[in-house]
């Protein structure tokens, strides 16, 4: 793509080297149209490296935001994100089904790994709320939570210990388990899961 800056650089110094070319043969002087080749010469270069130098600058700033991409994690973004991870199984405890389904991306993309199949959303909160149609959900300790962020992509790995019970019988799910979350329209979603058994 053509940049129009530089063309019209380009253009001011074509039509200053014809002013003074012409200027330099009615005097039909050899020593004015070297300076000028010379002269013309130094100003195309300088043009040339002033855009060089602006290209190096992007390259660095380029650079920079990918590595702070791959090497450093967004703070505020991973407190969120082990928030929002703390209060899914608070609202499985409370039985709150609906805020249990806002928590992920409704979506075609949304993926599940289960057993030797991979869940839709609709196959995945299916199998949620027929979970919690069983038992219910007494306490829960997150631990090892670890949150990687990559701009607008979060992947978060934990160990999870449920305490549920069922009519008279308690039982004890220890799992480990890593999400993926992605900045939908300024909310944090869930688009993919991973559960399984933790010895």
């Amino acid at each position: 793509m053509i940049n129009l800056r530089k063309c019209k650089m380009i253009s001011a110094i074509w039509w200053t080297f014809l002013f003074i070319f012409n200027k330099s043969y009615r005097m039909k002087s050899k020593t004015i149209i070297l300076i000028l080749i010379i002269a013309v010469t130094l100003i195309v270069f300088g043009i040339l490296f002033y855009f060089q130098v602006n290209n190096w600058a992007v390259a660095r700033e380029t650079a920079q935001i990918k590595y702070e991409m791959m090497e450093e994690s967004n703070p505020n973004v991973q407190s969120k994100i082990k928030a929002l991870v703390d209060q899914f199984f608070k609202d499985g405890s409370e039985e709150d089904l609906q805020a249990m389904d806002d928590f992920h991306l409704d979506s075609p993309k949304f993926s599940r790994v289960e057993g030797n199949g991979i869940l839709n959303y609709e196959e995945d909160r299916e199998l949620e709320k027929a979970f919690y149609a069983e038992r219910k959900l007494i306490s829960y300790t997150i631990s090892n939570h670890k949150v990687d962020v990559f701009d607008d992509t979060a992947i978060s790995s934990f160990h999870i210990d449920l305490k549920t019970v069922s009519g008279i019988d308690t039982s004890n799910v220890n799992a480990k388990a890593s999400l993926v979350f992605v900045d939908y329209n300024g909310v944090w979603k869930v688009v993919h899961k991973h559960f399984s058994p933790r010895n």
